[in-house]
């Protein structure tokens, strides 16, 4: 029997319930958005990386990874790699963007932290979705 949401047989169990199907839903939308972002507001980013080489490539980059992790779960093609991969960017995110500034104290500290736990609970969702994904990659039907 198919599984409408992602076409996977129920017994793998990568949508075998309604559940599934709205976290992955709801994982994947806002990732996407994301990426959007990176490349709406690119320049804005750049800041963020100040004195890094090539900085708007890396924005560029990370929307990208973002956009197509995205789009990976949602079609459930290579999602688990997927997913896997969104883990670490994410927490790259972490330890470049975010740790920094709450190391440093001061004025933006409180901020950071926040930024940092929202991101280390998208990680934590990111590797709950990988461990339910099957890694199918894309077939001729």
């Amino acid at each position: 029997m198919q599984d409408s949401c992602c076409g996977d047989k129920k017994e793998t169990g990568c949508c075998s319930s309604t559940l599934n199907c709205a976290g992955r839903w709801l994982f994947a939308v806002p990732m996407f958005i994301f990426g959007v972002f990176h490349f709406i507001a690119g320049g804005s980013m750049v800041g963020a990386l100040a004195g890094w080489p090539f900085a708007l490539f890396f924005v560029y980059l990370s929307g990208a990874g973002l956009i197509f992790g995205a789009v990976a779960i949602v079609l459930n093609r290579y999602a688990r790699l997927a997913a896997t991969l969104l883990a670490i960017e994410i927490g790259l995110f972490i330890l470049i963007l975010h740790l920094p500034t709450v190391l440093a104290g001061g004025e933006g500290m409180q901020m950071a932290l926040m930024g940092a736990l929202k991101d280390l609970a998208l990680v934590g969702g990111a590797l709950v979705i990988a461990s339910h994904m099957m890694n199918r990659g894309f077939s001729a039907k």
